[in-house]
């Protein structure tokens, strides 16, 4: 029930505390900074399962065991650059964010998502790309795509001046059944 404390000379001739293994406490205090070499991890879990390293050449933080990798904050869980740019936001009880060069360009609301910008695109691996509006049914719907590249370009449906307009590209027509 007592406490081992490490001291040593801090360079100015004094000493001052490291680190203490406090037995009242049953925990291991550090008053200064750790640091591990290169390809040196810090180890956590009975069988190492988190383990968090540099190699020299990129930083990791790796879940190696069963479960998942959590991270959890209070509040807002933000990922950022080292320089401060966000990259990613998760609001406690909100939406998530995502950024572009620190520029907001996504984000999930209580009503579905909104995407700023002057451009929305959605590309498909393979086969058509699908774009729907409206109900789960696709009240709108848009359907580009081809076996090869994915870049068949069908046209714009806007609504300038009161007015739905349909404008084709590359000298394609339109067709319209029903009735107008």
């Amino acid at each position: 029930d007592k406490d081992i404390i490490f001291k040593s000379d801090d360079g100015s001739g004094g000493t001052t505390t490291y680190f203490a293994c406090q037995g009242s406490g049953v925990e291991t205090l550090f008053y200064k900074r750790a640091r591990w070499a290169d390809n040196v991890k810090a180890q956590f879990g009975a069988s190492a399962d988190l383990e968090i390293y540099h190699d020299g050449s990129n930083s990791h933080i790796d879940d190696t065991g069963t479960g998942n990798l959590v991270l959890r904050g209070n509040g807002a869980v933000s990922i950022q650059k080292y320089t401060g740019e966000n990259l990613g936001m998760f609001n406690a009880d909100g939406g998530v964010d995502l950024y572009y060069d620190d520029s907001k360009k996504f984000e999930t609301t209580s009503t579905g998502a909104k995407v700023t910008g002057s451009n929305f695109n959605v590309f498909a691996a393979s086969g058509a790309t699908k774009l729907e509006f409206g109900q789960t049914n696709g009240n709108w719907k848009i359907e580009a795509g081809n076996s090869g590249n994915n870049t068949l370009i069908i046209g714009s449906v806007s609504n300038a001046t009161d007015n739905i307009t349909l404008d084709t590209t590359n000298g394609g027509s339109a067709t319209f059944s029903g009735q107008i």
